[in-house]
């Protein structure tokens, strides 16, 4: 230790500390000559938050010990003290996170920027199997009947004068009409002139109403005998047919002797836009892990409470079982 006035060089690491001090600000040695470095810090009492949820999730720390600190032939000096520290996962937590993750639909993760090895075969065990069916349908909509409308008209024709052959040929010269909104149609009065008459007659009929879940009034039209049956309030069958928002039923295993699967039912009205199903198995590993991951229909018709079988893992993603 070298001293100089007012303060003292620490002899180990050469820092400069005040004269009152008995510890190096710096590496904590102690003031004074000493031949062996300062002792290392005390580990901390508490993990941090991540840490603690790491290992409560992984399983508890392991350890090995650091790389030996280089020695001196003249001043030798103890090598540094084992450093403990908590790996993301071994071979078997790697499993259990990554099929859980799939179990649930979603891919696969690396934790803490661990690389795992490349490729890695688990034996297992098949303790139960499970599955999951879901349906995408859509609802025909009806109209809500809001009201009513009619439409009669009558075409009056002019004789345009003498033909050959003894023939007359009359041509539309005007046209009556008549519309309303009440449940009492009427035609139109005829007034003919001398060189007019009565030509085709027309009539429509339509009734009002709003899609469900709209406000937006539009019309449909319908025969004469319909329109008469039908009240404000009463539901339309609308051609061609709207279809609402598509919606997905889901039905799931009750236990694990619940086969075979099932899938939710198509209600009145309905019209299927799709189905998928999930096949999902239940293994443990030789150290009494447990794991769900989900495989094909036919692994999972095949392999039955008992089996054995194995997890395939590649760069730490599942990969298959076999």
């Amino acid at each position: 230790m070298t001293t100089h006035q007012g303060h003292w060089d620490c002899e180990y690491c050469g820092f400069g500390n005040q004269a009152s001090l008995f510890v190096c600000q710096h590496c904590s040695a102690p003031k004074g000559p000493s031949s062996s470095p300062p002792a290392p810090e005390p580990p901390r009492e508490e993990a941090s938050a991540v840490e603690s949820k790491r290992h409560s999730d992984l399983g508890p720390p392991w350890s090995i010990p650091a790389e030996p600190a280089a020695t001196s032939t003249t001043d030798p000096s103890p090598s540094a003290a084992a450093r403990e520290f908590s790996p993301p996962m071994g071979c078997a937590g790697c499993l259990s996170v990554i099929l859980t993750i799939l179990a649930f639909g979603v891919g696969g993760a690396i934790v803490d920027k661990w690389v795992p090895p490349k490729s890695q075969r688990i034996p297992v065990t098949v303790l139960g199997s499970s599955w999951k069916s879901e349906l995408t349908a859509s609802r025909r909509l009806d109209g809500i009947v809001t009201g009513f409308s009619w439409f009669r008209s009558i075409d009056i024709e002019t004789q345009e004068g003498h033909q050959g052959r003894g023939q007359n040929r009359w041509t539309q010269t005007r046209v009556l009409k008549e519309t309303g909104r009440d449940r009492e149609p009427f035609w139109p009065k005829v007034n003919l002139l001398p060189e007019e008459r009565e030509g085709r007659r027309y009539q429509f009929y339509h009734v009002l109403y709003v899609e469900e879940g709209s406000k937006e009034t539009k019309s449909q039209e319908v025969d004469e005998s319909r329109w008469r049956e039908l009240k404000v309030g009463d539901r339309l069958r609308l051609s061609p047919a709207p279809w609402g928002a598509e919606q997905t039923r889901t039905l799931s295993s009750q236990g694990p002797d619940d086969r075979p699967l099932r899938w939710p039912e198509l209600q009145a009205g309905e019209r299927e836009a799709g189905r998928r199903a999930k096949y999902i198995l239940h293994l443990r590993d030789d150290n009494g892990l447990g794991y769900s991951t989900p495989v094909g229909e036919e692994q999972w018709h095949r392999l039955t409470p008992g089996n054995r079988c194995t997890v395939v893992l590649e760069q730490g993603q599942f990969a298959a079982v076999e």
